[in-house]
Order: structure tokens, then sequence, then C-alpha cells
């Protein structure tokens, strides 16, 4: 695969995650109602 190749899947790999983080976000916020307790559960899981 020529350098060209390799960026596009880079880019396409770093929106997929993006998109991914972003879900997991609303869906958590949706589940809790609640931002703190969000942050709280991720900082437990870092």
């Amino acid at each position: 695969m020529n350098k060209k190749g390799m960026e596009m899947w880079q880019l396409i790999f770093i929106l997929l995650a993006v998109l991914l983080f972003l879900f997991m976000l609303i869906w958590f916020g949706i589940l809790n109602k609640d931002l703190a307790g969000l942050f709280d559960k991720l900082g437990g899981m870092l």
C-alpha cells in the first residue's frame, strides 16, 4: 500500500473511534441523566 492509502485508513480509523466515543458519551448520558456520574465512571475506568 502506498503512503496516501495508509493516511486514508488512519483518517477513517480515527473518525470511527471518535464517533464511537461520542455515541458512548450520549448513551451513558441518556441512561444516567447525569454527566457528573458519567465522568466519575470514566475516571474510575482510567
